[in-house]
């Protein structure tokens, strides 16, 4: 099978599949965290950051296991997600992309 460049290389390509799989995945993490409390999310976000500090690679770079990549994925994925809740003043990027903004409703009563 042929396959074409259209002029990207192998890592624009990587980073523009990762990109839009982020775009796809982020936002329904928002959408199921804007009701947690924010000590969930903390803690969440502190998850995600320690398995990605540990796994990471496994979202770029071939895993060694069935499931390490996608595992790897979902908490960038909901790491990021997390992150939209953070208050901050300015726009944050994400490998060059403008990062995804959520608004935290809490916890329903």
């Amino acid at each position: 099978m042929e396959t074409y460049n259209l002029g990207m290389s192998e890592t624009e390509r990587q980073r523009e599949t990762l990109l839009a799989a982020l775009d796809a995945a982020v936002p329904q993490y928002i959408e199921q965290y804007k009701f947690l409390s924010w000590d969930i999310i903390i803690r969440k976000a502190q998850q995600c950051g320690e398995y990605i500090a540990e796994n990471g690679d496994n979202v770029i770079f071939a895993a060694r296991k069935k499931g390490d990549a996608q595992r790897a994925f979902d908490a960038l994925a909901q790491g990021l997600a997390c992150l939209a809740f953070c208050p901050g003043t300015g726009a944050r990027t994400f490998m060059g992309h403008l990062m995804w903004q959520g608004e935290w409703i809490g916890p329903r009563i």
